[in-house]
Formats: structure tokens, sequence, C-alpha cells
């Protein structure tokens, strides 16, 4: 059994290089910015498409570690990521480069948010916590997956918060990428058309945005209409 002392020095260790990274997302959002917007990539296409045209395989592969990379420091670049992989590989290609590298992504942000955070911030708060995480246990999935189509929080925001509870990972990984790989595709599709968007906010309409809403909630909603019934039964 660890000693108190251990304790502590683990717990340091911890704190220190959760504020080292942090340090790291702050300055490399800092440096990235001015890249991460739609009238620049368009600037760029052309280039890019160059490179692509000679180099498919590796471009793709450098794309999903970049990307990866990016995502895993919880910056909010999925949506552009998304947007530059349809408008360089097309729908099939940028759909499957741009699920991959948000699926690793995720999970990265997932699985540092609760080695360097969850025990601190759930010995903090452990009323919250454990109301939070009987949820999670109950319809943890439903949730994740709700959440994420309905966009509620940005989707880096999403994987820390997850991170933070006991939600399992296989679980996590599920149903994230069967919800990011639905919002992903809008965006993918969406890069086909880069030079007729002016911003990102021009991909989600009023009528995607309330479908990707509805598919959000639909599983939620059957899963306790299911569970109610059940129970029902079970009572008869």
């Amino acid at each position: 059994m660890a000693s108190t002392s251990d304790t502590y020095r683990t717990g340091g260790k911890r704190v220190l290089l959760g504020t080292a990274l942090i340090i790291v997302i702050v300055l490399t959002f800092a440096l990235a910015a001015p890249f991460l917007d739609l009238q620049y990539f368009e600037s760029q296409r052309n280039i890019y498409q160059e490179f692509y045209s000679r180099n498919p395989v590796w471009v793709v592969l450098a794309y999903i570690l970049l990307a990866t990379v990016f995502i895993s420091l919880a910056l909010p670049v999925t949506g552009i990521a998304a947007l530059l992989a349809g408008a360089l590989f097309g729908f099939p290609v940028g759909l499957l480069g741009s699920s991959v590298a948000s699926l690793l992504g995720a999970t990265v942000v997932f699985l540092w948010s609760r080695y360097l955070f969850r025990d601190w911030l759930q010995n903090r708060f452990k009323t919250q916590f454990a109301v939070m995480n009987r949820g999670m246990a109950k319809e943890g999935s439903y949730y994740l997956f709700s959440a994420r189509l309905l966009m509620i929080l940005p989707f880096f925001a999403v994987n820390i918060v997850s991170g933070l509870t006991n939600l399992r990972l296989h679980t996590y990984m599920i149903s994230t990428f069967l919800s990011q790989t639905i919002v992903v595709a809008v965006f993918v599709y969406a890069g086909s058309t880069l030079a007729d968007l002016n911003s990102q906010s021009d991909i989600l309409s009023a009528t995607t945005f309330v479908s990707l809403a509805l598919v959000g909630i639909a599983p939620l909603v059957l899963h306790r209409i299911i569970s109610h019934l059940y129970k029902n039964n079970l009572g008869t």
C-alpha cells in the first residue's frame, strides 16, 4: 500500500505534468491560430493538392499524424481538419483519414485528462462526481453520443470531461467513433465545396443542426423507453 508521502509525490508530478501540458497547449494554439482559417487553407489548396497527387499515401498518413497531434492537444481543430481532408482527398478517403485522426486524438485527450486530473478533481468534488459517475455507469455511452451530436460542448471539452469520469475506455472509444464519424462526415462533405464557404458556421445550417440533434438524442430516448418498458414487464 502506498504511503502518504508517495501519494503526494505522485500527485505533485501529475500537477507539474498537467501544468506543462497546459503551457504547451496554449503556445501551440497561439502559433497555429493564424493557419486555422478557411481563407488560409483555400489560398494554399492548390499546393496541397499537388503534393497529394504526387504522394497520395504519404500525404494522407502525414495528415492523420498532424491532425492526431493537434486534436491530442485538445485544440479546437476537428472541424477544420475534416474540412481540409474533404477538400484534398475527397469524401471517402477524407472521411477515413478524419475519422481515424479524430478517434486517436480524442482517445489521447481522454487518457491524459484521466491520468493527470481525475483523481485530483474527484477528491475535491466527491459529491458532484459521485452523481456524475452513477449516470455514466448507467447511460454513459448514450450521454456521450448525444453530447457530441447535440454539440452542446466542443469536441475537445467532451473528451476532457469524459476522461474525468469513470467511463470505460472501450465504451468511450466506440461511442466516440460512431458519433464523431457522423459529424465529421458533414464537415468532410462540406470540404468539397470549400470555395463556397465563408466560415464553419456556413456548414451547420439550421436543418443540418436539427438533424444532428435528432440523431444524437434518439438513442438516449429509445434506451430510456426500452428500460421503462422492461421494468414495467418485470413488475407485472
